[in-house]
């Protein structure tokens, strides 16, 4: 077998055109010999991956090994693997060999298959495994990983509430948590307000908090508060905090010398409160409690007419509410404008006040303030002060200029972006748009699966999943220029041309619910600035678990720092589509040259040895984009 696909593989080559040292990396395996020939030869062996990568250099007669040169001009040039040398590819080829039973002296077939299983042939860039980005620049120069009402397990209406909803999330790297704070008997409870979901004690809460915040991360947490608690459990709350957390408590990120924020890497392993806080000189009285606007609450969706339309529910038992509630992934039907309440009702709970406890507020480091508009906040807006937007204001304010005037205030100071209050399935927003908008948080349902939640861990995957992502530097220079909407989202960006083939698949899984034999393909769709969205596709093959697909797409991004691939594997259906496997990636993270895609599934859990063994080509294309 091996001879014979070495003598077609090199009749294939036979017009001189394609030498292993033209072009490097760049498809040469196009070359080597005809398509139609490629697919019968790959499906007749044992390890067609392997067997076609290994031809791809040119051997000696009847050398059924690669030489240690052979092995560092595949992982030099088509790999691209930096800082490779001649020495570190023979105790590549010992490591291997032994573990195969080889000779040690060249890389086998067998060597060469645990060499592309292994990590340094990893899909995803290896350097962003760990946080490699600086983590000196201020607060508001990140995207942070946040969570939207933590203590869920479930829908918003009758789910658990456990303080171990909060050890997942932040040792999966989230950096801000929810507490949705009401009185209890004695301490104050979390749960969501006006609903059948269950309660879980705070204290419990704040002490599962401080037992796993900086397992994944070291850096700072911030502890985003809905406070509807009476003073007295509102001082129990800051005695719980004080008791637990100690000095990791910042009670202050005010300084008149400065005019940013600190950094991640200043408040390493630090808790950061975040919610209403009195005015200074109210403070200032002697143990006297104050009264302050209760315009910020985002536990029913906020303000303007989501707001609106989420008190219209209060009133309804929880099970009404599920019953008229889309699921994730169905569109919401839009109620009567005649059963809404009148902006004159919304203006007037817009401006209900709540007595606050002067202890709570001095231990609250980020203040949370209504937002105005742009001018008031750039001439009012401390930068330890922080304002919260509903999902849809965001969206719309993305087809405006507004957009513009947002981006530039994110530079300064920190800005949320929450879900729509109808999402009592817990379903989740795009984080895109907030990201492309600046904005540092884009608060998000862990305990829900779907696409949404995949982007969202696939981007702070760029970071080591240390729940800091820096943003791009266009995105702080308000002279850059800025604005996802074009089709030269900056001033002097680079673009990129992607080429990847897929050459084939192995191990794909049956369906649950289908006992035929798949036919499976790949799609691809690009998740970004409109500019770079697309979706593609290649052709299926019939009847296999292991295809050989042989076939090339190509994809152009001109805003590399927040585009995420999304490949799936399907199988075709005469009815639609079965789900196979999938995988989401940062375009910053994938790498050239050959590699083995493992596969997951919807819950981004693995799928036992089912991948995708394709080729990558990522060429910067920098001339052209700014033009």
């Amino acid at each position: 077998m091996f001879k014979r696909f070495k003598a077609v593989f090199t009749r294939g080559d036979s017009d001189g055109k394609a030498s292993p040292s033209s072009e490097k990396g760049k498809h040469r395996h196009c070359r080597r010999f005809s398509y139609d020939e490629k697919p019968d030869l790959l499906a007749e062996s044992s390890k067609p991956s392997i067997l076609y990568l290994f031809l791809q250099e040119d051997l000696p007669e009847d050398c059924e090994t690669w030489s240690p040169e052979v092995l560092l001009n595949f992982l030099q040039n088509t790999q691209e693997i930096p800082d490779m040398t001649l020495e570190r590819c023979k105790e590549i080829i010992i490591q291997f060999e032994k573990q195969v039973g080889g000779q040690e002296d060249g890389l086998s077939l067998d060597g060469l298959k645990l060499l592309m299983e292994s990590d340094l042939m990893s899909f995803r860039n290896p350097v962003h495994s760990k946080q490699h980005q600086d983590m000196t620049r201020p607060l508001s120069h990140y995207h942070i990983a946040s969570s939207h009402n933590t203590y869920l397990s479930g829908n918003q209406l009758q789910g658990e509430s456990s303080a171990e909803s909060y050890t997942k999330v932040l040792e999966m790297g989230c950096r801000l948590v929810e507490l949705d704070c009401w009185d209890g008997e004695e301490e104050p409870d979390i749960f969501h307000g006006h609903t059948l979901t269950s309660k879980v004690p705070f204290r419990e809460v704040i002490q599962a908090i401080k037992n796993s915040a900086f397992k994944t991360s070291p850096y700072p947490v911030i502890l985003s508060l809905e406070n509807h608690c009476s003073v007295p459990q509102q001082q129990k709350m800051e005695e719980i905090m004080t008791e637990i957390f100690g000095d990791q408590l910042v009670r202050s990120l005010a300084d008149e010398s400065k005019d940013r924020l600190p950094s991640p890497e200043d408040l390493k392993h630090k808790f950061i409160l975040k919610g209403k806080k009195a005015k200074t000189t109210e403070a200032e009285a002697e143990g006297e409690d104050v009264e302050v606007s209760d315009d910020e609450s985002e536990d029913e969706g906020g303000e303007e007419e989501e707001g609106a339309a989420a008190t219209s529910e209060q009133g309804k038992p929880a099970e009404e509410k599920l019953a008229a509630t889309p699921e994730p992934g169905k569109e919401a039907k839009r109620r009567s404008p005649s059963k809404s309440p009148t902006k004159k009702d919304a203006s007037n709970a817009a401006h209900k006040t709540r007595k606050l406890s002067v202890q709570l507020s001095n231990a609250t480091a980020l203040q949370s303030v209504h937002f105005v508009d742009f001018a008031a906040q750039e001439k009012n807006q401390a930068y330890w002060q922080m304002s919260s937007f509903p999902e849809k204001k965001i969206l719309n304010m993305a087809e405006t200029d507004d957009v513009r005037l947002f981006i530039k205030q994110n530079e300064r100071v920190l800005a949320k972006v929450y879900p729509y209050g109808l999402r009592f399935y817990s379903s989740n927003m795009e984080p895109v748009v907030p990201w492309l908008c600046g904005s540092h948080i884009a608060a998000m349902n862990y305990q829900t699966d779907g696409d949404p939640m995949t982007i969202h861990e696939a981007f702070f995957a760029y970071n080591g999943h240390c729940g800091y992502n820096l943003k791009p530097e266009y995105m702080l220079d308000a002279t850059s220029g800025y604005d996802f909407r074009k089709d030269v989202p900056y001033a002097n960006g680079k673009m990129y041309t992607v080429e990847i083939e897929f050459i084939a698949g192995y191990e794909l899984p049956q369906p649950a619910l289908s006992a035929d034999v798949i036919d499976p393909y790949v799609q691809v769709q690009v998740v970004g600035a409109p500019v770079d969205e697309v979706t593609k596709k290649i052709k299926y093959v019939d009847n296999t678990h292991n295809p050989v697909w042989c076939e090339t797409l190509t994809f152009e991004v001109r805003m590399p720092d927040v585009c995420i691939f999304e490949f799936k594997v399907f199988d075709k259906d005469t009815v639609g589509k079965d789900f196979l496997g999938q995988h989401f990636i940062d375009f910053r993270s994938l790498q050239n040259g050959y590699r083995y895609m493992p596969l997951e599934d919807r819950a981004r859990e693995p799928v036992e040895n089912a991948r995708v063994f394709l080729h990558s080509t990522i060429t910067e294309m920098s001339d052209t984009a700014g033009k």
